[in-house]
């Protein structure tokens, strides 16, 4: 009877056993991963300048460069091949998306520099996600080329 139920499963067992982490260490990220982690660790120190130029309040100006920090040190971690740093990394994408994508129409009634420089943090971020989410190939490795 097991005999039986293993050879009935045997594909989704052969499917899901391919991708498990074994010892702790993920199978690497493919270049576009990569390419779109450094985008985003870049875009944030560019964020953190242009906030820095724009003189917003000590306060406002202090979480942001906690927020960008935080930001840098996960995506730095996914370029490493940290252990559950892309899923975090993830999270944090989707969440910023989620947060600025809200509010992104209603910026543009204050300046066009404002909501463009979020549009490309967003685009960035999304462009994350696609990759990370994406399916692997059919040897195992993910989204090797743009």
């Amino acid at each position: 009877m097991f005999r039986q139920a293993e050879n009935d499963f045997e594909f989704l067992i052969h499917a899901t056993s391919e991708h498990v982490v074994h010892g702790g260490v993920q199978p690497p990220a493919g270049h576009a991963l990569m390419i779109a982690t450094l985008l985003i660790c870049w875009w944030s120190l560019v964020e953190t300048a242009l906030d820095f130029v724009t003189g917003n309040g000590n306060s406002d100006f202090a979480s942001a460069i906690a927020a960008n920090l935080i930001v840098v040190i996960a995506g730095l971690a996914v370029v490493m091949n940290v252990r559950f740093a892309r899923e975090i990394f993830a999270f944090l994408c989707g969440v910023s998306i989620l947060a600025l994508g809200s509010r992104l129409p209603l910026a543009f009634a204050d300046a066009m520099w404002i909501p463009l420089i979020s549009l490309v943090d967003c685009g960035g971020k999304l462009v994350f996600l696609v990759f990370a989410c994406a399916p692997p190939h059919e040897n195992g490795t993910r989204a090797t080329s743009l």
